[in-house]
């Protein structure tokens, strides 16, 4: 029951995130611009906190589907799986190859994450995981497949 419950609060969690990208982008962009300033000697009263979106506010504040805490090892990946699935939603993939990319890449995000937990490089662990696993499950998985030979001889008129 926890890896089930585990999976769903990480997809609204996710889908949340993924809601709020385009307002993330925005002050991103906004805290840069704040940050040129003060380099250049000017001032800015109030700088823009990059992750406090109001977006992010009112989804989380709508729904309590995102607040369940995994009990398990099991619980964790898959809550981590759970945040990447949303992603999956676009892209020019077909639908199972992009789940099973977000699938990779929470698991490689959970498995690096506790590899480095409780240190300073957990957070760091954790994005190169995310986007190093389905790369490299990939390329694994493609040693496996019948490579097509284009050569000449094979090649029928």
């Amino acid at each position: 029951m926890d890896v089930a419950k585990s999976l769903g609060s990480g997809a609204v969690r996710g889908a949340i995130a993924l809601a709020e990208t385009p307002e993330l982008l925005g002050r991103l962009g906004v805290r840069g611009y704040e940050e040129a300033k003060q380099l250049l000697g000017g001032e800015v009263e109030q700088e823009t906190p990059i992750f406090d979106t109001v977006t992010g506010r009112t989804l989380r504040g709508a729904t309590t589907a995102d607040d369940y805490q995994p009990q398990t090892t099991y619980g964790k990946y898959a809550g981590t799986v759970g945040e990447f699935l949303p992603a999956a939603v676009g892209g020019p993939a077909g639908l199972l190859r992009r789940g099973a990319t977000a699938a990779a890449a929470g698991l490689g995000s959970e498995a690096a994450g506790q590899a480095a937990e409780g240190t300073a490089l957990e957070p760091y662990a954790r994005i190169v995981g995310a986007i190093a696993t389905p790369s490299v499950a990939n390329k694994t998985l493609s040693v496996f497949q019948k490579k097509k030979c284009h050569c000449a001889k094979h090649i029928k008129s």
